[in-house]
């Protein structure tokens, strides 16, 4: 007998036989439904083989030029974000789980390695320098002026980007005191400023100081100089003593001649417990830390100030975005995050048990999120949340899909989730969410990708 299917839906496992409609299957696998037709998924092109001997749990294409790529592999689950600096030919890279903090690499630290580690990245936030020591020198008469003096280090990237650290503590007295009052004439002498610890890709030492006040005050550069230079001792004022490995310098500049007012006080690093990190609009980062969600400063990927965290009160598993949305999935309800200066952001949550088993499990669509849960595969959208399938399967048959092993991406409207089933067999959940309809692609040796 001819059966005719004129319009294929893919899987509604959630219907008995006897009244599931004739468009739609119990079980469909390894069949494409976009069309409407019934038409079979062709074999699989190697497009990079790995080494079969180690489990991989994250690939990146990562663009080593304009038109040439790289496909970087982990045995670790790690996350990667862009630096959002548009037209970055060097292709800054931000990476959060690996086995000691964030990281940062480009197309120059990578080299030849197929993986990213602590060999070939740097640690993504710079430290703060210790205290500093200040005196006066000279005998200068008239009207004095109060300075205060902090240190901060600088990273320079090949095409000029910097990355400024956070700022010291003022630089002391051998009184303890935080300024120091200089006469017309005097030069003021800052000594025990700190090399650059290792790790850090740090090139640069940048010295501040007040034009008018206290330590309170707005701090004007007066000198960033380099520290390779300075060792060799080519940089004005500036001396190096390998034996203490600090450097001194002689203050002689006048007033008028500071430069840019520093912006950088709070610029401290990320938690090194930091992960999930993703890229959302307005050039901001954002990651995860036990009950926190972590902002970068806008455009500055290597800068987090605390005062941008926010407490979620349940615990957190993965990140997700849409628009200005930050999605978080918790062991509970979904919260959302809605900003364009990391400054205003406040959490709020949707008042809906849909709990994220895995945070690799979210993805992000141009104007939603998907991610499963023990109800159906849900869907986050214009501040609420919806379950995609609840009309064609049930929480026994998204049981059967392991969630918490899955890991996914979406094109288009369409939702790819790779898990293991219930008998280790490796599988591709395919979930098309306009409209809703699904099907998965049973795997093979080559799909533990």
């Amino acid at each position: 007998m001819k059966i005719s299917i004129n319009n294929f839906k893919g899987m509604a496992p959630k219907l008995y036989s006897t009244i599931l409609p004739k468009e739609y299957a119990q079980t469909s696998n390894n069949v494409f439904y976009g069309s409407g037709a019934l038409v079979p998924v062709k074999d699989a092109l190697t497009e990079y083989a790995l080494d079969p001997s180690l489990t991989y749990k994250t690939i990146y294409k990562y663009d080593t030029s304009s038109t040439a790529y790289e496909w970087l592999s982990w045995v670790d689950e790690v996350n990667l974000a862009k630096d959002p600096i548009y037209a970055d030919n060097y292709n800054r890279t931000c990476i959060t789980g690996l086995s000691d903090a964030p990281r940062i690499f480009d197309v120059n630290t990578l080299a030849s390695y197929t993986t990213v580690s602590t060999v070939n990245s740097y640690l993504l936030g710079l430290p703060v320098p210790t205290t500093s020591v200040i005196t006066v020198s000279g005998s200068g008469t008239g009207t004095p002026e109060t300075r205060a003096y902090i240190v901060a280090y600088s990273r320079k990237w090949g095409d000029g980007k910097i990355d400024d650290g956070p700022w010291s503590a003022p630089a002391e007295t051998s009184g303890g005191v935080a300024y120091v009052d200089v006469n017309p004439g005097d030069s003021v002498v800052v000594s025990s400023i700190t090399d650059a610890p290792t790790g850090y890709g740090i090139t640069e030492i940048n010295v501040y100081r007040t034009a008018t006040g206290t330590s309170n005050s707005t701090y004007q550069l007066v000198i960033s100089f380099n520290i390779t230079s300075a060792k060799a001792g080519s940089v004005s004022g500036v001396t190096w003593n390998s034996g203490t490995s600090k450097f001194t310098f002689t203050d002689t500049v006048d007033t008028a001649d500071l430069g840019d007012t520093g912006v950088n006080q709070l610029w401290i690093a990320p938690p090194a417990t930091l992960k999930g990190i993703i890229s959302l609009n307005n050039g901001i980062l954002a990651g995860f830390s036990n009950n926190y969600v972590y902002f970068s400063e806008p455009y500055q990927c290597h800068a987090w100030p605390d005062k941008y965290r926010v407490a979620i009160d349940k615990e957190i598993v993965g990140l997700a975005s849409y628009g200005n949305t930050l999605v978080i999935g918790t062991t509970a309800e979904p919260y959302l995050i809605t900003l364009t200066d990391p400054a205003s952001a406040v959490a709020y949550a949707i008042k809906e048990s849909a709990p994220c088993f895995a945070g690799r499990s979210m993805a992000s669509f141009k104007d939603s999120v998907v991610y499963p849960s023990s109800a159906g595969i849900m869907m986050v959208k214009d501040n609420a949340i919806v379950n995609l399938t609840q009309a064609i399967a049930d929480s026994f048959d998204i049981a059967l899909y392991n969630i918490s092993t899955m890991f996914s991406a979406g094109l288009d409207t369409t939702y790819y989730g790779v898990y293991l089933d219930t008998n280790g067999q490796r599988k591709i959940l395919i979930l098309d969410t306009n409209p809703v309809s699904y099907t998965h692609l049973a795997g093979d040796s080559q799909m533990t990708l």
